[in-house]
């Protein structure tokens, strides 16, 4: 982490800082999404709105059943993962 800082604050003396937030700024224009959406992955902790955002833009052209089958594949994933994580020993 200390390098990533590091690094950071020798871009920021260098004015470099303000390019690479240019560039993220140029590639969600491009791709027509908010810069959000490009970093939402890199978040350590869900942001629940851009989440549900992406959520509801995958079902919206489904239909009844999909949704219905998705709800179920969803459900069985969760609780696949929930058990996963209570037996981890890491």
């Amino acid at each position: 982490m200390e390098v990533r800082v590091e690094s950071h604050r020798r871009d920021r003396a260098q004015g470099n800082a303000g390019a690479r937030v240019e560039a993220l700024v140029k590639i969600a224009n491009a791709l027509e999404v908010g810069v959000d959406d490009l970093l939402c992955d890199s978040l350590t902790t869900a942001d629940t709105p851009i989440i549900e955002n992406k959520l509801a833009a995958l079902l919206s052209d489904c239909s009844d059943y999909e949704i219905k089958m998705l709800s179920e594949i969803i459900s069985n994933l969760k609780s696949t993962i929930r058990k996963f994580n209570q037996n981890k020993s890491y």
